[in-house]
């Protein structure tokens, strides 16, 4: 004799629908009806479609209130060219990095192919962190500077020319020299060392430890009394990315 509980149950059993998860993102809330089945691969399309515009419109409104908060001190020339003095972009690195950084910036470069008057296309593109990115292109001649010059430096050289001259018009940086405006590159003034020391005991106190070191080392100075007036946007700058790494507003 059979048991009851091996005969047939009068209880029906239904498949559970997958639930959207609470608090779902879009995404998550596309998979749940996709699986469930209220979402055909044409509506799909069309949703994907709007999101993805709707990503890339954040992603340029971001780019762009980021790059206006964005202020670059005017850059110093400390090399002497054939006709005029310039600024190595060792130099221009220097000061723009951290202020990059700080805003969620990269800066990356690429050449092509040499055209039909022997120059060389530079492209500059301006990465951000959310995704958008905008290009600027100069076209520099690849010719030898100088007596003994090879091929390979000659490109070297136009490449390096074409690389400060793609990030000055990107960035709309400023250049002096320490005949013209030599007053922006003598040290930091009293208010400026207090304004300065202020913000780095702030990150200091957010951090749990002593910034000064990474500070100076950015800044290639050995002390604070060092930094030029031409350096403290991008010492700020420093330390704000500094802060941000930790969490929290910025000093």
């Amino acid at each position: 004799m059979q048991d009851s509980a091996d005969q047939d149950s009068p209880i029906e059993t239904q498949e559970i629908a997958p639930q959207e998860p609470k608090h779902a993102t879009v995404w998550e809330s596309l998979g749940a009806a996709i699986a469930a089945g209220r979402i055909d691969a044409q509506s799909l399309e069309k949703i994907l479609q709007v999101q993805m515009a709707h990503d890339r419109w954040i992603a340029e409104k971001e780019f762009n209130a980021a790059f206006v908060r964005m202020r670059f001190p005017p850059i110093l020339k400390t090399s002497k060219g054939a006709n005029a003095d310039y600024a190595p972009y060792d130099e221009i690195k220097k000061v723009i990095d951290p202020i990059l950084a700080s805003e969620g910036f990269g800066l990356t470069f690429t050449t092509g192919a040499p055209d039909e008057k022997d120059r060389i296309p530079v492209i500059g593109t301006l990465l951000h962190r959310m995704g958008h990115s905008r290009d600027g292109v100069v076209y520099q001649p690849v010719a030898p500077v100088s007596r003994g010059m090879n091929a390979n430096q000659a490109f070297g050289s136009a490449s390096t020319y074409g690389e400060r001259d793609c990030a000055r018009l990107m960035l709309n940086l400023s250049f002096v020299g320490l005949d013209n405006n030599a007053d922006t590159f003598s040290t930091l003034l009293d208010e400026q060392i207090d304004k300065l020391r202020e913000n780095l005991d702030k990150t200091n106190a957010k951090l749990g430890r002593d910034c000064l070191p990474d500070l100076l080392k950015a800044l290639r100075v050995k002390s604070v009394s060092d930094i030029r007036r031409a350096d403290l946007g991008a010492a700020l700058a420093i330390l704000r990315l500094l802060w941000g790494q930790a969490g929290g507003e910025k000093p």
